[in-house]
C-alpha cells in the first residue's frame, strides 16, 4: 500500500513546479487566461476516499470560441502536460487520456475531457481525473495540474473575431443528469469475498430488480423509467470460465437517433468509460474501462435500434473476460445507470 501511495504521488510531482508558472498572469498573458484559471480553481471538487478511490473534477468556460478548435487545443495541452491521448470522439466532444505510471507495472491515471458548446459563442470544458483505491496525492497538486491544462486551452480556443453562435439544435429530451462518475470497476478475485463496484460518492441503492416473469419480459409502458425497464430486462450470459456478458435495454420515446447517440456517449463518459469508437450509421458505441487493480479491460457496447418512428431502443452490453468476476448486482447498477442518465424521468 505504501508503494502505491508513493507511486501515485510521483505521477504528478514532476509537473508541480511548472504548474504554478502555467497559472500565473502578467502583461504578456492573454486577457482571458486569468478568468479561465479562476473558474478552474473555483470549480475544483473532490469526491470519494483513499479506500474507495477518488475523483477530481473542474471546469471552465471559454468565450468567443468554437468547439472544434477547443477540442484540438485540449488534446495538445494534455500532451504538453505529460498525458497520452488514447481516444478522441469529435462527434460528441470527448477526449480520453491517461497519465502513464512512472514505475513498470504501476497503474495509469485516467483523465477524461468533455467539450460542450453553450449559447453566446461560449464553450465549456470539463475535466475529470480518477485515482483508484489505495492511491493518494495532495489535492492542491491535482488542482494545479488540471488548471494548468485548462490554461493551455484558452489562448487557441478563442477566435480572432468572434463568430455568431450556431443555431440551437432541437432538444429531444432532458440532458443526462449530472452526477459523480463511478470509480474504475474492480475485479473479484476467485478466492476472496465478493466485492462491490466503488462509486465516488455514496448514493442510495436502486430498488431490487423485479422477478423474472413472463409479464416482466413484456414491453414496458411509456410511464416506466429507463432504469426500471433496464432492471426488468437485465440478463446475465456466460460463465466465470468462459467470460460473462450482462445486458440491459430501455425504450426512449421522442428521442431522435442523433440525440440518443450523443446522450449515450456522454452518459458513458460521465460513468468513467472511455469511448473508443462511434459508428453513427450503424448506431453503435464501443467503450472500455480499466479495472481498479489493472489487468484486462472491461468492454461495453451500446446499440441503438428504432422501435417505431417516434421510439428508439438503446441496448447496453457489458462484458468481462474469462476468469474475471464482478457481482451481478453491481453490473446491473452500472448498466442501468448509463441508461438512466440518458433521459431521466
Amino acid at each position: 500500500m505504501r508503494r502505491q501511495t508513493l507511486v501515485g504521488i510521483a505521477i504528478l510531482t514532476s509537473l508541480v513546479t511548472a504548474s504554478t508558472a502555467g497559472g500565473q498572469t502578467g502583461p504578456g498573458a492573454p486577457s482571458e487566461t486569468a478568468p479561465v484559471l479562476e473558474q478552474c480553481q473555483a470549480g475544483f471538487s473532490r469526491e470519494g476516499s483513499f479506500l474507495k478511490g477518488t475523483t477530481y473534477r473542474t471546469h471552465a468556460e471559454i468565450a468567443g470560441a468554437r468547439p472544434e478548435p477547443v477540442l484540438d487545443q485540449t488534446a495538445e495541452s494534455l500532451k504538453a502536460n505529460g498525458l497520452r491521448v488514447i481516444g478522441t470522439d469529435r462527434a460528441h466532444g470527448l477526449i480520453t487520456a491517461v497519465e502513464p505510471a512512472e514505475d513498470e507495472g504501476g497503474r495509469d491515471t485516467p483523465l477524461s475531457v468533455a467539450v460542450k458548446p453553450l449559447e453566446g459563442g461560449r464553450v465549456r470544458v470539463e475535466l475529470t481525473l480518477s485515482l483508484g483505491a489505495g492511491r493518494k496525492v495532495p489535492d492542491e497538486w491535482v488542482r494545479e495540474k488540471l488548471c494548468k491544462i485548462v490554461s493551455g486551452i484558452a489562448p487557441a480556443g478563442r477566435e480572432a473575431v468572434p463568430t455568431p453562435p450556431p443555431a440551437p439544435r432541437k432538444v429531444d429530451a432532458a440532458p443526462p443528469a449530472a452526477g459523480p462518475a463511478a470509480a474504475p470497476l474492480k475485479v473479484e478475485e476467485p478466492d476472496r469475498l465478493a466485492t462491490t463496484f466503488v462509486t465516488a460518492d455514496a448514493a442510495p441503492p436502486p430498488p431490487p430488480p423485479a422477478p423474472i416473469t413472463k409479464e416482466a419480459a413484456a414491453p414496458k409502458t411509456e410511464e416506466t423509467s429507463a432504469g426500471g425497464q433496464c432492471r426488468s430486462s437485465f440478463v446475465k450470459e456466460g460463465s466465470f470460465l468462459k467470460g460473462t456478458t450482462y445486458r440491459g435495454a430501455a425504450d426512449f420515446r421522442g428521442l431522435s437517433r442523433e440525440a440518443a447517440l450523443d446522450r449515450t456517449a456522454k452518459s458513458l463518459a460521465a460513468d468513467g468509460w472511455q469511448v473508443t469508437a462511434t459508428d453513427e450509421k450503424a448506431g453503435t458505441i464501443t467503450a472500455v474501462q480499466q479495472p481498479q487493480d489493472g489487468g484486462r479491460l472491461f468492454t461495453l457496447d451500446a446499440t441503438l435500434k428504432p422501435r417505431d418512428p417516434d421510439t428508439v431502443r438503446i441496448e447496453i452490453r457489458f462484458s468481462t473476460g474469462a476468469m474475471m468476476k464482478v457481482p451481478d448486482a453491481s453490473a446491473r447498477d452500472r448498466v442501468c445507470g448509463v441508461l438512466s442518465r440518458i433521459a431521466p424521468e
